[in-house]
């Protein structure tokens, strides 16, 4: 009932970045059976061509709850949630903003990719990604 979707979703975007959130945490949990970092960045980048559509109509709204502002927090609390993981501390400031600088790239490098029709082969984005996130940082991603 409109209700219950109201007690669990502030809105309509907003179901649409659990649905997003809830994939990239299913890959977390199994982290194991994408061996890297790369692997499972390609194994997003095909969900989102498999659902493009979906995706590319969404990423068009802009404002509070937007899917692309919850892709950015989403990839900086991944990257961060490896940081603790490898590190047991939290990072400094310079790494900090690595970390953010890289989730905000690494985000709109995607979502380029997405509308422009992912004409790009998925391994060759996700090469160029890598290299451009600093390897203190890309060394604990997973």
């Amino acid at each position: 009932s409109r209700s219950t979707f109201y007690r669990c979703f502030s809105d309509k975007f907003d179901i649409v970045n659990w649905s997003y959130k809830r994939f990239k945490n299913i890959r977390l949990q199994d982290r194991d059976k994408y061996y890297s970092f790369e692997t499972s960045l390609r194994a997003q980048l095909e969900h989102l061509r498999e659902n493009r559509a979906f995706y590319v109509a969404t990423l068009r709204f802009r404002g509070q709850n937007s899917l692309y502002d919850s892709i950015v927090d989403t990839n900086e609390e991944y990257m961060l949630e490896c940081w603790h993981h490898a590190h047991a501390c939290d990072p400094t400031f310079d790494q900090l903003v690595a970390i953010r600088f890289s989730a905000a790239g690494c985000s709109y490098a995607i979502e380029q990719w997405l509308i422009s029709g992912c004409a790009v082969d998925a391994y060759d984005v996700v090469s160029a990604i890598c290299k451009c996130i600093p390897s203190d940082i890309l060394e604990t991603l997973y």
